[in-house]
């Protein structure tokens, strides 16, 4: 059976280099005629010693809810100017319908979470380089969707 991408989990960290993923992601929205899901992880390392020392949990409520609002408008721009860099080089690109979601949590287990979630058919992310050491010890977050996801995921090397 030939593989039918319908459903398609795009996941960022928007650094630098992610936009050859994100372009992976379209071809393959466009090639099946298919959704797209764009997922950011916000991944705030809560500890009970620390912030919440000195802020009430109103307060930092309304901190997370700022930081999360601004991580959107970050979202909104950087693909406006994507279209809008992609229309100088293709003249009547346009993007279409993305969805886009705002997580907190651990990256790799909340992408598992949003595919299972969502029934994607593909994850499609970029991962930078690192020495084959450093993955052993550390491990990677493509490669820890690798080896939990059930839908295939096609990685993009950004530079």
């Amino acid at each position: 059976m030939i593989p039918s991408y319908k459903k398609i989990l795009y996941a960022s960290d928007l650094e630098k280099g992610s936009r050859e993923a994100f372009k992976a992601a379209l071809s393959l929205r466009d090639q099946y005629q298919g959704d797209i899901t764009y997922v950011h992880i916000i991944n705030l390392h809560r500890s009970s010693v620390g912030i919440r020392d000195y802020i009430d949990e109103d307060a930092l409520s309304k901190l997370h809810n700022l930081i999360v609002d601004d991580i959107r408008s970050d979202i909104s721009s950087r693909l406006d100017k994507f279209v809008l860099d992609e229309q100088m080089i293709s003249p009547g690109f346009e993007l279409g319908p993305i969805n886009v979601r705002i997580e907190e949590g651990e990256p790799w287990t909340k992408i598992i979470e949003i595919s299972d979630d969502i029934n994607a058919d593909v994850i499609i992310m970029g991962t930078r380089t690192h020495s084959a050491a450093d993955q052993m010890l550390l491990g990677s977050t493509a490669n820890k969707v690798i080896h939990h996801s059930t839908p295939p995921v096609f990685v993009v090397p950004i530079n």
